[in-house]
C-alpha cells in the first residue's frame, strides 16, 4: 500500500561517492557550503547490489509505481539507467562498478517535489572509508556524505552475510557499525532514520526462513551491527528476481516486478516529514 507523506524541504539522495570528483557538479557535493542534513545516503559493501538497486528504483519511480514519480534532469542519466535495465532484460547482469556515476533526479509525490542526487560507487570505497579509515579523496567524500545524511539506506546481501568469509563479515558488521555510529554521532540529538535493506531476497529466502523473519536474520547473522549500529528498521527487497539458465547460472528475470525497493525510501521520507512537523 502506498504511504502518503510530505516534506518541508527538498531532499537529496546519495549512494556515496566514487573515485576522483572531476567535474563541478560532483565537486559541489562535498563543498563546505552545502546545507547540512540534506540527503539520503545509500551504503553497501562490494556486491551488495547498489547498481542494480538504483537502476530498478529509478525504473520503478519513472513508471510512477507506489505513487512516486522520478525524472532524471539529464537525459544521459536517464539513458544510463534504462541501458542497465535493458541489459538485465537481455539476461545480463551489470558489470561491477569501477568508477563514480551520478544523476540529478526530480522526485514527485502528489503536489510535493524533491531534488535528489543518486550516485553509484565501487564497493571498495566503503571498506576504505569505514574499515580502513583511509584518507583518500573517495573515502573522505563518502564520509562527508554520511556526515550530512538526513536518512540512510543500508544495502546488505543476505547470502554474503550468511556465508561470507572474514572480509565480508568485517565489512558488514564493523564497517556498517562504524558508518552508522558516525551518522548518529554527527546528528547529535537529531533523529536520522536508517533503513537496512536485505537485497536479493528471492535467492536468499531460504537463509532468512532458517531463522524466521528479516529482522531475526539480521539479529542472528550481524549481531555486531545490531549491538553497535543504533536504531534501524529492516526491509526485505528483490530488485531483480533471478532464474537459473541451462548451465545453472543465475540470470536476471525482469519479467517480474521488483519487490520492496520503494518502501525503504518511502519510510525514510515519512519519518523525516514527521520530524519536521509535517503530515505523514
Amino acid at each position: 500500500m502506498t504511504q502518503a507523506f510530505e516534506s518541508g524541504e527538498n531532499m537529496r539522495l546519495f549512494a556515496g561517492a566514487g573515485q576522483a570528483q572531476t567535474d563541478a557538479a560532483s565537486q559541489s557535493l562535498t563543498d563546505s557550503g552545502s546545507q547540512p542534513r540534506d540527503r539520503v545516503v545509500i551504503l553497501g559493501r562490494r556486491g551488495a547490489g547498489k547498481t542494480v538497486y538504483l537502476a530498478r528504483l529509478y525504473e520503478a519511480l519513472w513508471q510512477n509505481r507506489e505513487g512516486l514519480l522520478a525524472r532524471a534532469m539529464d537525459g544521459r542519466a536517464h539513458q544510463r539507467f534504462m541501458e542497465l535495465v535493458a541489459m538485465m532484460e537481455a539476461g545480463q547482469w551489470p558489470e561491477a562498478t569501477l568508477a563514480q556515476s551520478w544523476s540529478n533526479l526530480e522526485i514527485r509525490y502528489g503536489a510535493r517535489q524533491w531534488m535528489l542526487w543518486a550516485l553509484d560507487y565501487p564497493g571498495e570505497v566503503f571498506r576504505r572509508a569505514f574499515v580502513e579509515n583511509a584518507q583518500d579523496e573517495a573515502a573522505t567524500a563518502l564520509r562527508t556524505h554520511v556526515d550530512k545524511a538526513a536518512a540512510v539506506l543500508v544495502l546488505v546481501d543476505p547470502v554474503t552475510a550468511a556465508r561470507g568469509g572474514v572480509e565480508a563479515t568485517v565489512d558488514a558488521e564493523f564497517g556498517l557499525s562504524a558508518a552508522l555510529r558516525r551518522v548518529h554521532t554527527a546528528a547529535g540529538s537529531q533523529e536520522v532514520p536508517v533503513a537496512l535493506v536485505l537485497t536479493k531476497c528471492d535467492i536468499a529466502l531460504g537463509h532468512i526462513r532458517e531463522v524466521g523473519t528479516a529482522r531475526a536474520f539480521v539479529d542472528h547473522h550481524l549481531p555486531g551491527l545490531v549491538r553497535d549500529g543504533g536504531d534501524f528498521r529492516v526491509f526485505a527487497a528483490s530488485a531483480v528476481r533471478s532464474r537459473p539458465d541451462a548451465l545453472g547460472q543465475l540470470r536476471p528475470a525482469t519479467d517480474k516486478d521488483p519487490l520492496g525497493i520503494v518502501e525503504p525510501l518511502q519510510w525514510c521520507l515519512k519519518r523525516l516529514a514527521r520530524g519536521d512537523g509535517g503530515d505523514a
